[in-house]
């Protein structure tokens, strides 16, 4: 039986209370040094998914509505119409999961967010391609940070997110970045999901190509690759996916500081390869893991995202793939998130997390692959 808490833990906080607290809630772990070793509870700090999405993104219905062939995609990933309700955030809090949203979600989501436990980073994102429509579509978007702002707290962040490379006119990027800069909010991309997009973006061919002829003569990408990277200077940003980002790309992610976001089980279902971790670790790159969201996944409990990159990157070690598969959903989320937690010390939010373990630990350095291996729910959560 073990109890696991971190470096410096819980200050001025009455450990005895909190884990009797019968309307507590929490998240987050960061497993760094193991202090004490008693029964069978796992203290941990909580685990936050950075990148979950509730609703497939709108944009695809709206693509849907002007191409037959894309709507017979947005049907297979949008098979029913899915809102947040009670028994979706009970379902996360069992996980030990605290929650991030991309925007765009329906008005019943906001309200359940709004009122629940929850700590929420809610991004506001921005999507659109035509020129012509940039001051429109940046006017509604405008709209919809003003309308997040309204129900900022100390539980509810918000964000803002730039879909990616290929969607986002660099016009209509650049004002968005611009109020991030000026908010200090932390944005969210994705880029090099695929081998499409790349071939795309590197060379103006492919799957891409034929998709936007239909609807602009003459197309060609927006932005070369570097030169998007580039565009988030001096911001806090996190480039989801990266699967097929090269050396440079990889290069300049690490010399603006930026993170990066893995989603092992969404890159395998819509097979487009898996992220090279050790090129991410060679150049430095902080990287959080992730369940993307229903439209790709089959689940959103991070216990078993973690679990499959486990299992998935069979050139690095476990037990030290495990460690940092946990620093990934604690600490490094938060910081790519914004938040002031992520490790248990003196000054942060003491989010925590328990959960039991089938049998005795005797080697900790074991530990991490252990919580991964055999943990799915949570006993207890304190917000």
């Amino acid at each position: 039986m073990i109890l696991i808490f971190f470096p410096i833990l819980l200050f001025s906080l009455n450990l005895a209370e909190i884990l009797t607290h019968p309307k507590s809630y929490v998240r987050d772990f960061y497993l760094t040094e193991f202090i004490k070793e008693t029964n069978s509870t796992v203290l941990a700090y909580k685990a936050y998914n950075s990148m979950y999405k509730k609703k497939p993104f709108k944009h695809l219905r709206l693509l849907a509505k002007k191409d037959k062939v894309f709507e017979k995609i947005y049907k297979c990933v949008n098979v029913k119409k899915e809102y947040l309700r009670d028994v979706d955030i009970s379902c996360i809090l069992n996980n030990g999961i605290s929650l991030k949203t991309i925007a765009r979600l329906n008005k019943n989501d906001l309200k359940y967010l709004k009122h629940s436990p929850l700590k929420v980073v809610y991004f506001n994102e921005i999507i659109g391609s035509n020129p012509a429509a940039v001051d429109i579509i940046f006017e509604d978007f405008l709209a919809r940070l003003k309308e997040s702002e309204k129900i900022q707290n100390n539980k509810f962040k918000i964000g803002i997110s730039i879909h990616s490379p290929y969607s986002v006119h660099p016009i209509l990027a650049q004002k968005v970045i611009n109020i991030a800069k000026e908010k200090n909010l932390p944005i969210q991309t994705h880029f090099m999901e695929s081998k499409a997009e790349k071939k795309w973006l590197t060379k103006g061919e492919g799957e891409f190509k034929i998709f936007f002829e239909k609807y602009f003569k003459n197309a060609k990408p927006f932005i070369k690759p570097l030169e998007f990277i580039s565009m988030f200077k001096d911001t806090n940003t996190t480039f989801v996916h990266c699967v097929h980002a090269d050396d440079e790309e990889l290069q300049k992610i690490s010399e603006l500081g930026g993170f990066i976001t893995h989603c092992p089980i969404s890159n395998r279902l819509l097979n487009v390869g898996l992220l090279n971790l050790e090129s991410v670790k060679n150049y430095s790159i902080p990287y959080n893991v992730a369940t993307d969201g229903k439209s790709s996944n089959y689940s959103l409990n991070l216990f078993k995202e973690m679990r499959s990159a486990l299992l998935m990157h069979t050139d690095l070690h476990p037990k030290y793939l495990a460690k940092d598969l946990l620093k990934a959903v604690t600490i490094n989320a938060a910081k790519a998130l914004g938040l002031n937690n992520g490790s248990l010390e003196e000054g942060k939010d003491a989010d925590i997390i328990t959960f039991k373990l089938p049998n005795k630990v005797d080697n900790l350095n074991m530990l991490p692959l252990y919580i991964i291996l055999y943990t799915n729910m949570v006993d207890n959560l304190y917000i």
